[in-house]
């Protein structure tokens, strides 16, 4: 199927729920459009991309249930079309499944990301990498308990049919995934705790991984501070090389603005990046902004990629 017959195809989708909405009081239906403009040093020059973005998404109750569902569809600025969320929950107040592409519990909030420049070997381990929107046929599924007082225990499991094939890649991490994914949270008073482990399986059937990561978020005059951090390691059976990656963040959102320091430690390499972004109102318009963003990142000790990257984005959102 060409990438024409594809957007033809989503697009004719979203149209669909679109007209249909009406119909059924339970759904609601938004759309939203962002394109970038970039200037990243290293003699890459200037580059635009760009998408807009369809959600449907409804929930149902009745007898102390609950079904909910979302789809997302992306038309993006290449020709090409993607789905980004397509799920189904299912569940009561005290215990939920979750099933599709989706992510599960994030603990480690990236705050206004409108553009991270990550130099050296780029990798960095978030705890994240069980979490999900995978690509290919894997099947992923989260239960959800809610133990009262402000705590919830969520257990991810992620299975990948074939991890030897380029079919099944996580949108977030570019790696396979197989394993499971428990998730710890409490949220009371204006503070938010996380605690992730992961261990399964990446890139392919040799490469064992273990991590944890955890989140600390403080509701603080508007805004919200979160401190992260993460440690995981990937062992390879087959040529004996074991990877260890440490991670520690900041993550500070005020109304418009956001700013993000992130070091990871990976071995004997070392980078620092930090990125930072504020959203202007256009001209009074509801849901319309120009958001300039900045990005910088220092790497040390390492073998690939560049010492220093640094860009600037210019990002034109309209809320529709």
């Amino acid at each position: 199927m060409s990438s024409f017959q594809k957007i033809a195809r989503l697009s004719a989708v979203a149209a669909a729920v679109v007209l249909a909405a009406p119909a059924f009081a339970a759904v609601t239906v938004d759309a939203n459009a962002e394109f970038n403009n970039v200037y990243e040093n290293q003699s890459r020059g200037v580059s635009q991309s760009g998408r807009v973005e369809f959600n449907a998404a409804g929930r149902a109750e009745a007898s102390g249930g609950f079904v909910a569902g979302r789809g997302t569809v992306l038309i993006g600025k290449d020709g090409g079309a993607a789905v980004d969320d397509a799920w189904v929950q299912v569940g009561t107040a005290a215990f939920d499944v979750k099933l599709g592409r989706f992510e599960a519990a994030d603990t480690w909030p990236v705050g206004m990301d409108v553009i991270v420049e990550r130099a050296g070997s780029a990798q960095y381990y978030h705890g994240t990498m069980l979490r999900g929107r995978f690509t290919g046929n894997e099947f992923h599924a989260a239960g959800t308990a809610n133990l009262g007082n402000g705590l919830s225990f969520e257990l991810g499991v992620a299975q990948t049919k074939d991890l030897t094939t380029n079919s099944s890649v996580s949108n977030s991490t570019g790696n396979k995934a197989k394993g499971v994914r428990p998730a710890l949270t409490y949220s009371a008073n204006g503070l938010t705790i996380k605690a992730v482990v992961e261990s399964g399986k990446a890139n392919n059937e040799d490469n064992k991984l273990t991590g944890f990561g955890g989140t600390v978020g403080f509701a603080v005059a508007g805004g919200t501070v979160n401190v992260n951090l993460a440690s995981g390691k990937q062992k390879n059976d087959t040529t004996g090389v074991t990877v260890k990656s440490n991670n520690v963040g900041l993550t500070t959102v005020f109304g418009p603005f956001g700013f993000v320091v992130d070091y990871a430690k990976n071995e004997d390499e070392k980078i620092l990046t930090t990125y930072a972004a504020y959203a202007i109102p256009l001209f009074d318009i509801k849901g319309a902004s120009v958001i300039p963003a900045v990005s910088y990142s220092k790497a040390t000790n390492n073998t690939t990629g560049f010492d220093k990257s640094a860009g600037l984005n210019i990002r034109l959102r309209y809320d529709f």
